[in-house]
């Protein structure tokens, strides 16, 4: 009898220890189905992005260049945050992306309140594949930059050659995805 009495005891004790990590390993679960679930239907691009993208923008180093520069080829824009874990994951097919397409120019935007300073720190950790550049004038976190108001993060923007936006996804985008993005740029 006592040990059936302390069997019950410790039986919410144990669910009380075991619920926080229950709910934080549903909570992750549900955040990376979200993320791998979320190639979402390509939105209509905002009516400013309809002619080619003029847009200042700043490289991770300091450096100032326009967008325009990157005319004549395909462009992808991959806007992300440093803290955001699907932005995190979104490096392995963007990886693939950059070895697979040469001729396409890939940027990464940091999307975030201090952007130059943690994007700078995030590239030197992370060391992706391709330029990581901020928006020096904010734009893209008011929502009034040349890509109009983005929903979420990740999102990726393909340009075509002639730096009109070609292709939009909101979300985590699978290495597919992002062919039939430059598929649509071509």
């Amino acid at each position: 009898m006592a040990s059936s009495v302390k069997a019950r005891r410790a039986e919410p004790r144990a669910l009380r220890r075991a619920a926080p990590a229950a709910l934080g390993a549903a909570a992750l679960l549900l955040a990376l189905m979200g993320a791998c679930g979320s190639e979402m239907a390509p939105l209509e691009a905002p009516a400013s992005t309809q002619g080619p993208i003029h847009w200042m923008l700043q490289s991770s180093e300091g450096e100032r260049f326009d967008l325009a520069a990157y005319r004549g080829r395909p462009t992808l824009l991959f806007v992300f945050a440093t803290w955001d874990g699907a932005s995190q994951a979104a490096l392995r097919p963007l990886g693939r992306f950059v070895r697979h397409h040469p001729e396409v120019a890939v940027l990464g935007l940091a999307a975030q309140p201090d952007a130059e300073t943690l994007a700078t720190l995030w590239a030197e950790a992370l060391s992706p594949p391709f330029l990581v550049a901020i928006d020096p004038e904010e734009e893209l976190t008011a929502g009034t930059s040349p890509l109009g108001r983005l929903e979420a993060i990740p999102a990726y923007v393909m340009l075509n050659a002639s730096g009109v936006e070609a292709d939009r996804q909101i979300g985590f985008a699978s290495l597919g995805r992002l062919e039939r993005m430059l598929d649509a740029a071509e």
